[in-house]
Parts: C-alpha cells; structure tokens; sequence
C-alpha cells in the first residue's frame, strides 16, 4: 500500500514543479510583452526548462500509472499528448526572432495560460487522489483498529466503573 502512496506524491510534486515552470514562462512572456526584458534575455528562461518540463511530464504519467490512477493517467493525457506534437513540430523551444512578432508573442501567451490551467487541474486532482489514498491507508490498517478498541475499551471501563459506584465521582453538572 505504501508505493501507491508514494507513487502519488511523486506524481503531486511533479505536477507541482511542472505549474511552477509554467507560471514562470508566464510572468516572462507577459513582461517581454510589455518591454520590461531583453528578448534574448527572454528566450533564454523560456527555454531553460523545455527538456525538463518534457520529462517531468513524462515521470508524472509514469507515477499516476504506478499508483494505479488511471483517472490521473487519462486527466493527464492531453498535456502528454500537447507536449509530443510541439516536439514533433519543433515549436517547444522558443526562437529570439519570432518570439518578437505580435501574434507569435500573443499565440504563444494563450498556449501558455492553458498549459497552467491544465497543470493547476492535475495538481488539485493529485493532491486530491494523495489524501485519498492516505486515508484508505490509514483506515485499513490494523493499529487504526486496535487504537479504536483501545478508546472504546477505556470509555466503556470508565462508565462502567462509574455505575458499580467506583472511580472518582463524576464532576458536578453546571
């Protein structure tokens, strides 16, 4: 039961680090929109995480696989499915000299704001299916079980004690 669960938090801090990624190459594209950046200083952090954000994407299905959430698995496929085609195409890196052309520059924005969207639903999705598996974990386990016999054991022994006149007296009702 524990690799299911670990299987999953990997899948919870890729995901993490994939929205990380891509909030950053949001906040860069909007001030290279607005002149606050070199474009090469710009092209330069945008491809930075290119190949990593690729594989990262990767390890992230392999971990909802492992978990054995195919739920996870399908949510993220599209994304999968996106980042394959940009690699394919050879669009995924950013090129200096088209990134400064408006629509390039505009296209390139809205691509990313659903990149972050998608990755903000995998992130509540995984966190999700993380406390999920955490707390069927701890339900099933057996020391749940005897903790709860230990509690209701020592609520019924100090009742009973209580009603054969032994024990301390009960406090006063107010």
């Amino acid at each position: 039961m524990l690799a299911p669960i670990l299987a999953a938090l990997a899948a919870f801090g890729l995901t993490a680090g994939g929205l990380v990624v891509k909030s950053n190459a949001m906040a860069t594209l909007w001030e290279l929109g607005e002149d606050r950046t070199n474009p090469h200083d710009a092209t330069r952090d945008l491809n930075a995480f290119c190949q990593q954000e690729l594989i990262a994407h990767v390890l992230c299905a392999l971990a909802f696989a492992a978990a054995g959430d195919l739920r996870g698995l399908l949510l993220s496929l599209p994304l999968a499915c996106w980042h394959a085609a940009q690699h394919s195409r050879q669009r995924f890196a950013v090129d200096v000299t088209e990134i400064l052309k408006r629509p390039e520059l505009d296209r390139r924005k809205l691509e990313n704001k659903v990149e972050v969207a998608a990755y903000a639903l995998l992130l509540l999705y995984s966190a999700m299916s993380l406390v999920e598996l955490l707390i069927s974990w701890f339900l099933q386990d057996t020391m749940v079980e005897k903790l709860l016999q230990t509690v209701l054991g020592a609520l019924t022994g100090h009742h009973q004690k209580h009603r054969d006149g032994g024990g301390e007296e009960p406090p006063p009702a107010l």
